[in-house]
């Protein structure tokens, strides 16, 4: 009978963790950077402490974004053209110029997509529910009847002169 000795067996554990978490990890969309806009969907509510005052309450987020893919060469001029297309759009509409824009910059699908988790996508790879190199409209808001938290993922024409973010409330 062969004898199997401690340094074999925990060299065999190891491998089989290292290969478990390299298959977790490459889960990921790894190639994939966002580059765009995003912005708070705020509402204003009485002040709890002074019903004769109204506070800002964050209700939902919408995100204008790009998904370009780390192994294009030209993934930066990629980016800079998209976001600029994107303001330009973005600036071309009263009610979506009156928003707070946070440009985002070669950030992960995950980064941004924590933001945009609800219960109709509760993964936190955006680049899931996306397609490469296309842009998108991404809104995260309570329905207007139910008040379900819900996020819809919607491909922009590129040839749009704007961006329509539409009803919000």
């Amino acid at each position: 009978m062969k004898k199997t000795s401690i340094v074999q067996v925990s060299s065999a554990i190891a491998l089989a963790a290292a290969t478990l978490l390299a298959s977790n990890a490459a889960f990921a969309q790894s190639g994939s950077r966002l580059c765009g806009w995003t912005a708070d969907l705020t509402t204003q509510v009485p002040d709890p402490a002074d019903k004769t005052k109204t506070v800002t309450k964050v209700v939902g987020k919408v995100g204008v974004l790009y998904e370009a893919r780390t192994k294009d060469k030209s993934m930066n001029k990629q980016c800079d053209e998209a976001k600029s297309d994107m303001k330009k759009k973005i600036d071309a509409d009263p009610t979506n110029s009156s928003l707070n824009w946070t440009e985002i910059t070669k950030k992960t699908c995950e980064d941004v997509g924590k933001d945009f988790t609800s219960s109709s996508h509760t993964n936190v790879d955006m680049c899931d529910y996306m397609q490469a190199k296309e842009p998108f409209k991404v809104t995260k808001k309570p329905d207007q009847n139910t008040h379900v938290v819900t996020t819809t993922y919607e491909k922009q024409p590129k040839d749009s002169k704007t961006i329509s973010i539409g009803k919000l409330f």
